[in-house]
This record gives structure tokens, C-alpha cells and sequence, in this order.
């Protein structure tokens, strides 16, 4: 029998821990990773490490590194019942199909969006799942074409988006024709989807960089003063930039930088200047924060459509939806 591949996840933002790079933190006579891999190698055939930002931080390792897409701040699953109640009430959309990436996330994240729509009275009339890199997706589309589903909700990641949009075109589904309504698709991916392929379907996010409003107005000014006019943000990108600052004030709240202190000190610290508006820490070391609807627009911009009344609360496995 083959053996199977182990991917190590260390992607997070280790809020929990006070921030920095948890995999790396000292266990015994290595870190608290060399300890992950002592133990998980003698099982698989293979290793990867899903981690973000400077991937060469861990060469020393000698896995190859994954980065996540996705941001960690307000839980994995924010937005998701949010983003489907307003396909329902704005859109009419009563059928979905489901595509995702054939990794925890996007099955999660499925498996809790069925429960809702099913408990609405809907139908999810398709459900499949694709590896990672995966580029060839003419046989899903062709059975999109058959059950005709008012909605397609997907959470494709990384280069998939890329192939997956492109064949959509290719194919006639455009916005012009279809609801499609992704969890995955930020103005960086954008950059390779290009928004030709793009235009007329939706993401559900809790930033955007067209966001109006004066914190982020100074923000993406000061980003494309450093790294270039057409430098984009996307909700990953202001998530990073949320952490170092949200780290700092539970330090000074703290008055130390004891780890256990740190993480300790962070519920309820608020953020008044985070470029999506303000966001505050709860105690499951989660952000408050809103969730919201934009169209993908042709220039690969995003106009935001809709918007949560309210901060919702970081919940990432709500009851009920296990």
C-alpha cells in the first residue's frame, strides 16, 4: 500500500499564543516543528508545510511550503451563512452547486453552508471537490450545465482559480448568466484570474481595498507609496497587517512579553485604525468583524454591494452546524 502525504498546518496567526510563528517556538531540545515532523515522518511518504509569509524562514526544514490563501482573523467559516442568506433574499437562489479544494476548509466550511441551506428549505443539487493545483474542471462545468443550480458556491483555491474562471468563460458561464458567489477570490488572485474572467460574479470577504472609508483610504495610499501603483490588497493582506498591531497593543496591555500574559491580555482589545473599519478581539481570540458581499468588476477591482449591519461574532464552528 502507498503511503499516504502529510501536510503540517502552520499557517495560522497563533493569536492564541500571543502572535509570531508558532511552529517554530522551542520544544525540548528542537522547536515544537522538528518535533511535528520526528513523529510524522516514520508515517507518511511525504511532506509539505502549510505556512505563510517568508517561506525561506523554514529551509532549514527542507519541506516544500504552502501558503494559505485564506485569512485566519475572524475564524476560517466567517461570512459564510452571512454571504448565503443574502444570495437567498437578494438573488432568489434556491439550488447551489458546490466546488471546492479537497482540503479541510473548503469541506468545512461546505459542510456547515448544506446545513444552512437545507434548513432554509434549499437544495444543493451538486457537491465536488478537486486537489490542490487541480486544472481541469470541463467536467464539473458540463454537469453545472445539466442541473442548472440558480447559485454556484465555491471555495477553489490558490492557481485553481485561475484555470477554473478562465474555463467558466470558455464555456459561457459568465456573471452576465450565472450567480456565483466564492469565499476564495480576493483583488491578489485577481491578478491572475484577470477580471475579464471574472466580471459579474461575487466573493464574500470582510475587506476589500475599495472599501470608502478613511482608514483605508490612508492605507492603500501609504501601500502603493512603498511597493507600487498597481501593488494590490486583498483581505489576506490587510489580515497581516491587522496582526503586528493587534499583537502590539496586548503587549503593552500586557506589560509583557510573556506569551501566556500576551494571549491573555488580548479579548476586547480594539483596533479603531484597521483599514477595514474596527475590529475587536474576542475571547476566543477571533475578530469581531463585518462581513461583505462585492462584484468582481472587469478591471479586477471589486464593488462592494453589500455589508453586515453589525460586527459579527467570531464563531468558528457555530451550534448546530458541527
Amino acid at each position: 500500500m502507498t503511503a499516504p502525504l502529510g501536510v503540517i498546518l502552520a499557517g495560522g496567526l497563533a493569536t492564541r499564543m500571543g502572535g509570531g510563528d508558532k511552529a517554530l517556538l522551542p520544544l525540548g531540545d528542537g522547536t515544537i516543528l522538528n518535533q511535528v515532523i520526528s513523529r510524522l515522518s516514520p508515517q507518511v511518504g511525504g511532506m509539505a508545510l502549510n505556512a505563510n509569509g517568508d517561506p525561506s524562514r523554514f529551509d532549514a526544514f527542507g519541506l516544500p511550503v504552502l501558503p494559505d490563501p485564506l485569512p485566519d482573523f475572524p475564524g476560517p467559516l466567517v461570512g459564510v451563512l452571512a454571504g448565503l442568506d443574502w444570495v437567498h433574499k437578494e438573488k432568489g437562489g434556491d439550488s447551489f452547486y458546490f466546488i471546492g479544494s479537497d482540503y479541510i476548509w473548503p469541506r468545512t466550511s461546505n459542510k456547515i453552508a448544506r446545513k444552512h441551506i437545507e434548513k432554509l428549505g434549499f437544495e444543493v443539487v451538486g457537491e465536488d471537490y478537486y486537489p490542490l493545483g487541480h486544472t481541469q474542471f470541463n467536467s464539473v462545468i458540463n454537469k453545472i450545465k445539466l442541473t442548472k443550480p440558480d447559485v454556484i458556491f465555491t471555495d477553489v483555491v490558490g492557481g485553481s482559480n485561475v484555470a477554473f474562471y478562465k474555463q467558466l468563460k470558455a464555456a459561457g458561464i459568465t456573471g452576465a448568466k450565472q450567480f456565483l458567489l466564492t469565499l476564495s477570490v480576493t483583488e491578489d488572485e485577481m491578478l491572475g484570474v484577470g477580471g475579464e474572467n471574472f466580471a459579474g460574479f461575487y466573493s464574500s470577504m470582510k475587506y476589500f481595498q475599495s472599501l470608502d472609508n478613511e482608514n483605508n483610504k490612508k492605507f492603500v495610499a501609504a501601500f502603493k507609496a512603498k511597493y507600487g501603483p498597481k501593488a494590490v490588497i486583498g483581505d489576506v493582506t490587510q489580515a497581516a497587517y491587522l496582526g503586528p498591531w493587534l499583537w502590539k497593543m496586548a503587549v503593552e496591555k500586557a506589560g509583557s512579553f510573556d506569551v501566556d500574559k500576551v494571549a491573555a491580555a488580548s479579548p476586547g482589545i480594539e483596533l479603531k485604525t484597521a483599514p477595514e473599519g474596527y475590529v475587536k478581539v474576542h475571547a476566543n481570540h477571533h475578530l469581531w468583524s463585518k462581513a461583505r458581499i462585492a462584484q468582481g468588476q472587469p478591471d479586477g477591482t471589486f464593488k462592494v454591494v453589500a455589508e453586515s449591519k453589525d460586527l459579527i461574532e467570531p464563531n468558528p464552528f457555530p451550534k448546530g452546524y458541527q
